[in-house]
C-alpha cells in the first residue's frame, strides 16, 4: 500500500519503526516510476538514479554493549571514539577504517541499538549501523542505502564493511551471513 501517490509517484514502505519519543523510521523499497524522487522528504530532495543497498552484516555472542564498545571505539570502524561525535541533527566529519574522509549529519543515535549518519561522499547516502538481537544472539548490521551511486561504489563498500565487522569480531563470532 502507497503511503502518498500521484499520476507518476508512489511511496511504499517495507519496514516501518516508532520509537518511544515518537521517531519514526520508514525502510523505503520503491519511490517512483522514473528513478527521481520529488523531494516531499528532508534531506532527499533531488535525489536521482536508481537506490542501491548494502548491507553488510556479522553475528556475535558478545553483549549489545560489548559490541556497541566495539563498533564506537576508536580503531575499529572510525579512527575516533565516536561516543564523542554522536549527537541527533549535529555535522560530523571523521575518518573511517580505510583512512576515508566521511561527513555529514547524525541523523538519529539509540543508545546500544545503533545510529544512522547521511554520508556526504557517498552522494549523500544514509549509513545505519544496528545491533540487534537477544543476549546469545547478537548480530551488529551495516545498512548503506545510496541513491544514483554507481553499483561497483556500492559493492566496494559491502566487501569493506562485511570484512571488518569479521575482523573487530574474530574469535567471538557465532557466523557471518552477507
Amino acid at each position: 500500500m502507497a503511503l502518498w501517490r500521484s499520476t507518476d509517484f508512489a511511496l511504499k514502505p517495507a519496514n516501518l519503526a516508532v520509537f518511544p519519543d515518537g521517531t519514526i523510521l520508514v525502510q523505503i523499497v520503491s519511490f517512483s516510476k522514473n528513478g527521481s524522487f520529488p523531494g516531499i522528504l528532508p534531506g532527499v530532495s533531488g535525489a536521482k538514479g536508481a537506490n542501491r543497498v548494502a548491507w553488510p552484516r556479522q553475528k556475535t555472542n558478545l553483549s549489545r554493549e560489548e559490541a556497541h564498545r566495539q563498533l564506537v571505539g576508536p580503531g575499529n570502524l572510525f579512527a575516533d571514539n565516536l561516543d564523542n561525535v554522536l549527537r541527533k541533527g549535529h555535522q560530523y566529519a571523521f575518518h573511517n577504517f580505510l583512512g576515508q574522509k566521511f561527513s555529514g549529519q547524525v541523523e538519529f543515535v539509540r543508545q546500544l541499538r545503533g545510529f544512522c549518519l547521511t554520508v556526504r561522499q557517498l552522494n549523500d547516502a544514509l549509513l545505519w549501523f544496528t545491533i540487534e538481537g537477544v543476549p546469545g544472539k547478537i548480530e551488529v548490521q551495516a545498512w548503506l542505502s545510496a541513491f544514483g551511486l554507481a553499483q561497483s561504489r556500492v559493492d566496494e563498500f559491502a566487501r569493506n564493511w562485511q570484512a571488518r565487522p569479521a575482523k573487530i569480531f574474530a574469535n567471538r563470532s557465532l557466523d557471518t551471513d552477507v
